[in-house]
């Protein structure tokens, strides 16, 4: 790693030494972490989100008894404003574009202690 940025609580961004730029995320749930892993490798076009990927390691995550971190390509962008309304119609057109995409995936059977994404 070159250099780091925290954007907010367990939330960084972060530069290789290629100088290719990435979001190491920590999450409190490891089981919502390994849904979204299921729904990611069940993706056809990938490049309809920004899914994570494998640290250098291979490993999907890295563990630290606490928080299960993630890494994904870093994509610029900017904080979704809700009070303003051409991002609201973004948003909503976002969310409608994601769930075109995620029609008829099936995730592995649940245990239904998981939680919600």
């Amino acid at each position: 790693m070159k250099r780091f940025i925290k954007i907010k609580q367990m939330i960084f961004k972060i530069e290789a030494k290629t100088g290719e730029w990435y979001i190491l995320k920590g999450h409190f749930h490891p089981a919502r972490v390994k849904r979204q892993w299921d729904f990611f490798d069940c993706m056809d076009n990938k490049e309809a989100l920004v899914p994570f990927i494998l640290f250098p390691n291979g490993s999907k995550t890295i563990a630290d008894g606490r928080v299960t971190w993630t890494i994904s390509p870093y994509r610029k962008g900017r904080t979704l404003k809700y009070e303003d309304e051409a991002d609201r119609k973004r948003a909503l057109h976002a969310t409608r574009t994601f769930h075109s995409y995620a029609k008829n995936i099936q995730l592995k059977k649940s245990t239904g202690n998981e939680g919600h994404v």
